[in-house]
């Protein structure tokens, strides 16, 4: 089932009680002003936060456009400030991917990259840091293949919230 919300979630109370009927395996699309609650700075977005893994995440380019989330022409974004859990499951959703907690566990590791070294890894550079951040099991190519299919440093920093990695075509 997927629910739409549209009214903003400060001045509406249609946002709290959408939240509290969504269950497992259900869709909530955030349209117009209930974008404003995938924002850093919106008290509601640590609601969204605390949603399960399951419960999946849509917001239209336009209104995350329109509402200041700046994407560029691949789907990064633009100001890396604007990045919250909620904001990289509906980036993973632009992609097609269900994120996971082992989509969580890359990604905050790649962040932490990020804030270490000011730059986003390349292939190479981030099957090693996950090897060492989240063991060997998980720093490998395959499993990040399996996770971000395709090119992982580049998909994995995409829904990150950070910028392209340099020699990612």
């Amino acid at each position: 089932m997927l629910h739409i919300l549209r009214h903003s979630p400060q001045t509406d109370n249609r946002f709290a009680s959408c939240l509290r009927v969504l269950a497992s395996r259900q869709g909530l699309l955030l349209m117009e002003e209930a974008v404003y609650a995938l924002l850093p700075h919106s008290p509601s977005v640590s609601r969204l936060e605390l949603l399960p893994n399951s419960v999946r995440l849509y917001a239209l380019e336009s209104d995350i456009q329109a509402r200041g989330l700046a994407l560029d022409q691949e789907g990064f974004l633009l100001d890396l400030d604007d990045w919250t859990e909620p904001v990289a499951q509906v980036l993973a959703e632009r992609e097609g991917i269900e994120l996971s907690t082992a989509h969580l566990e890359v990604i905050r590791a790649l962040r932490q990259f990020y804030a270490q070294y000011q730059l986003s890894p390349a292939m190479r550079p981030l099957v090693k840091y996950i090897g060492q951040q989240l063991g060997a099991d998980k720093g490998t190519s395959l499993y990040l293949l399996q996770l971000f299919p395709g090119s992982p440093a580049k998909l994995a920093s995409k829904i990150a919230g950070l910028p392209k990695p340099d020699n990612c075509l």
